[in-house]
């Protein structure tokens, strides 16, 4: 319990720190609170013990929580792959000269794929939501019905619950599970057409939820129509369904267009994302404006 990481984000602090202004800090609008305000990276986009499930009715030599701060180190191994492909990718699409090549390598492609879908699954809300309440309650029951409520109290680990929980947990980050939502996501956006936007005019700014989604249009068996998220103030990456004449290129934006991805953080329907980010507090200012 002494490495137990207290403050667990679930936007990472590398990732905010693209949209930090000169002195390392942003600036942030509440859309609920409604003010603009001056933050860390350290004090946003984090939870007391988010990721951690603790046992009920166990043995107290057992501990508080279920294999204490495995999700969290889980994802901080998949924050250093995250952070290195990003830099990598800003500095390509950052040379002039490479406004007409190919930006991404398939491997690449594949960890941006995987940081996308990370960024909105582990999400607060998503974490309590992703699951259907019927799937839930029925795949529970099958635990239940095969002995492993009595397995785990026998050993002193009191109620299955937690490790239900931890197992649907584990789901929403790694996408080798089986029809996990991870693993869903992730073959939907890996048959998806893939642009990275340039801003012209505005910077981006980025949200608690920095992922922009929207789904279930073109067809009934598809659950992603478009995705698009941030990775500096500078560049978006963009996945579509659409066919793409610049496809893995970069397409420079006009103002406006850039004014209206900024806006679609701060539209009612955009329910997960409750605070914007912005190296530039007059952008926030703006957009609040808008909002009202």
């Amino acid at each position: 319990m002494a490495n137990l990481t207290k403050r667990q984000h679930y936007v990472p602090q590398f990732y905010l720190k693209n949209f930090c202004d000169s002195t390392g800090f942003l600036w942030g609008w509440d859309k609920l609170k409604k003010g603009i305000f001056k933050c860390a990276t350290k004090d946003i986009c984090q939870s007391a013990f988010l990721y951690e499930n603790e046992l009920k009715n166990a043995n107290p030599k057992c501990g508080k929580f279920i294999l204490p701060n495995s999700i969290e180190n889980t994802l901080a191994n998949m924050e250093g792959e995250f952070s290195t492909c990003i830099s990598q990718v800003l500095q390509i699409c950052r040379n002039p000269a490479n406004r007409d090549v190919l930006i991404c390598s398939s491997k690449q492609k594949q960890i941006l794929t995987k940081f996308a879908i990370n960024m909105m699954l582990r999400n607060p809300v998503m974490l309590n939501g992703a699951y259907d309440v019927e799937y839930k309650s029925s795949a529970y029951s099958d635990l239940v019905d095969t002995g492993y409520e009595e397995l785990v109290d026998l050993m002193g680990f009191g109620d299955l619950e937690p490790f239900f929980d931890y197992a649907l947990k584990l789901g929403l980050i790694d996408e080798k599970i089986k029809n996990s939502p991870a693993n869903v996501f992730n073959s939907l956006i890996s048959e998806m057409q893939f642009e990275i936007l340039k801003a012209n005019g505005y910077s981006f700014v980025t949200a608690n939820c920095p992922v922009i989604f929207v789904g279930g249009h073109t067809s009934e068996e598809n659950l992603l129509d478009y995705l698009s998220i941030p990775i500096s103030p500078d560049f978006t990456l963009s996945y579509t369904r659409e066919k793409l004449t610049r496809r893995n290129k970069i397409v420079e934006l006009s103002p406006k267009e850039t004014l209206d991805i900024n806006l679609q953080y701060a539209d009612s329907t955009a329910k997960l994302a409750t605070q914007l980010y912005s190296n530039d507090k007059e952008l926030l200012s703006f957009i609040s404006a808008y909002a009202k």
